[in-house]
Formats: C-alpha cells, sequence, structure tokens
C-alpha cells in the first residue's frame, strides 16, 4: 500500500469512530515520538502519515492507552484540542457493535500496567541501521529477539495492547501484521496495515469539538 485515502471529519461519535476503533496521533513536538518517528523510518511509505502513538476508543471522550507515567484511561477531547496534533481513527474490518465492546473490555484490563521504556529502546535497537541489516539477513530474528528481551510483564509501549486487543478477535488475529507478536508491532505498522482494517486504504482525520451523534 502505497497511498491511503484519509478523510477529513468532525468526530460524531457512532458514526466515524466508535467504541473499539483504533486510533492513532501523529505529534509534532514529543520527545517520545521523536524517538519512535526515528526507529519506524524504515516502515514509512509515501504519502501516508507517520503516527507514533495509537490508543484504544472505549466510548466518546474515553480511550485507554499506554502514557509516559503508564497505562491509564485517557480522553479524545484533549488531543483534538491540541493544534500540535492530528488525530486519525481506523475501524477493524469485520467490525460489530459486539466486537467493539469486547475489544473495550480487553482494553481495560491494561489499565494500571507501565509504560513499556525498555520495550521502545529495543525497538530503536531493532530500527537502527544494524539492527534492520540483522533483521533483513535473520529474517526477522533479531527484531524478535530483541523486543522478548526488552518485553517486560505488565509493561507495555502504545502501540502493543492496540495490537493485543484485536489478536484477540478470533477473525483478527491471523491478517495481516496481526500474524507477528503484539511487542514488535509499531504504530505505524499497525496503522498501515490493509488487511486488519477496513476498508483497507481509508482512515478518518477527527477536527474539531466532539458530537454525540450526527444529525
Amino acid at each position: 500500500m502505497s497511498l491511503m485515502n484519509i478523510a477529513e471529519q468532525k468526530p460524531y461519535f457512532g458514526a466515524n469512530y466508535d467504541v473499539g476503533y483504533i486510533g492513532f496521533t501523529v505529534t509534532k513536538a514529543s520527545f517520545v515520538s521523536a524517538g519512535i518517528s526515528w526507529f519506524t523510518k524504515w516502515d514509512a511509505l509515501p504519502k501516508v502519515p507517520r503516527p507514533t502513538h495509537c490508543f484504544i476508543v472505549t466510548g466518546a471522550d474515553e480511550t485507554v492507552e499506554a502514557f509516559p507515567h503508564g497505562v491509564a484511561r485517557g480522553n479524545l477531547s484533549s488531543k483534538l484540542a491540541d493544534k500540535d496534533v492530528a488525530v486519525l481513527i481506523r475501524r477493524p474490518r469485520y467490525y460489530n457493535t459486539e466486537m467493539g465492546e469486547r475489544i473495550a473490555l480487553h482494553a481495560a484490563e491494561f489499565v494500571g500496567e507501565k509504560y513499556g521504556y525498555w520495550l521502545v529502546a529495543m525497538h530503536a535497537v531493532a530500527g537502527s541501521i544494524v539492527g534492520r541489516l540483522f533483521s533483513t539477513l535473520t529474517r526477522g530474528w533479531f527484531e524478535r529477539l530483541v523486543t522478548s528481551i526488552g518485553d517486560k510483564k505488565q509493561q507495555q509501549m502504545c502501540s502493543e495492547p492496540c495490537a493485543r486487543v484485536l489478536q484477540m478477535e478470533p477473525q483478527l488475529e491471523l491478517l495481516g501484521i496481526l500474524q507477528d507478536p503484539a511487542r514488535t508491532i509499531t504504530p505505524i505498522e499497525l496503522f498501515t496495515d490493509p488487511y486488519c482494517f477496513e476498508p483497507p486504504e481509508y482512515a478518518v482525520k477527527l477536527t474539531g469539538e466532539i458530537q454525540s451523534s450526527k444529525s
């Protein structure tokens, strides 16, 4: 996939985003996001945004996501109000209300866990020039090895719980990037995957204040 259709819309809960959708942010000013952007540069596709953070939508203005202080409930409105943040939303493939509720319930299980700084560091190692070379020569074994070292129990980097809740859905667990261990999946790899979201090459950029329903 070299191109993605991004539709810019006002956020209407229940219409262009809902419980169980996966959100992504592209942030101008953040030390962590700058680091993630650096080691995921190899995965960037032409004319496609490069998100450095992702989260799970669990309500009209509620999310579950990995913050620097740990996995916690957040809100969407603060992201929409931040002029340095672009919010992108994708709908899981085969989505229905029941799937959304299951995803939200699984997301809640991660709340309270610590942020996976060690895993982010190991991604930086795997994303270096030498790391990419070793991963290519070993058909991904090197990346799987270093991320397994950094994947500490009850510690999560942002894309890990997002990937895990999708992998818990039998219809999704063997699709695209979700076939890989969740610890190896980066925000940009999840965002650009053409198999686990629908439509395959479509995302919504939310702008403005949240609406409860579309009139």
